[in-house]
């Protein structure tokens, strides 16, 4: 059923509202991260389906200086939602998630556990 262009309006501020409460977010992550033994987090990867709502992933390592009794506190690998827009039923779409999980296994658990149960990674800490 197509939608209306009102619909797609609606959709596409929502979208931008959540993208910039990301962007505060790993703002707020990064200053934590220096105060941390956090190393950076990963650039997001590739989006698990181009419609219908698919899971982009990203990590990070834990690499505390020595003798600064720094510790790593919180989640490894993150996922959010993305290509949340319905597929037009006319247009034929490609998804990734078959290729991704074919290639790494834990990252095919992790993936179908964040949509399963809506949670990222397990935390860790020393």
């Amino acid at each position: 059923m197509p939608h209306s262009e009102e619909e797609e309006e609606e959709e596409e501020e929502e979208e931008e509202e959540e993208e910039e409460e990301e962007e505060e977010e790993e703002e707020e992550e990064e200053q934590e991260e220096e105060n941390s033994g956090w190393n950076p987090w990963s650039t997001w990867g590739e989006c698990t389906k181009d419609c219908g709502g698919g899971l982009q992933t990203r990590t990070r390592t834990c690499h505390p200086p020595p003798d600064e009794g720094l510790i790593c506190e919180g989640v490894l690998e993150e996922g959010r939602l993305c290509n949340r827009k319905a597929c037009n039923p006319n247009v034929h779409y490609n998804s990734r998630s078959q290729s991704l999980r074919s290639t790494d296994n834990r990252k095919r658990d992790d993936i179908e556990d964040f949509q399963k149960y809506g949670y990222p990674a397990p935390q860790i800490g020393t």
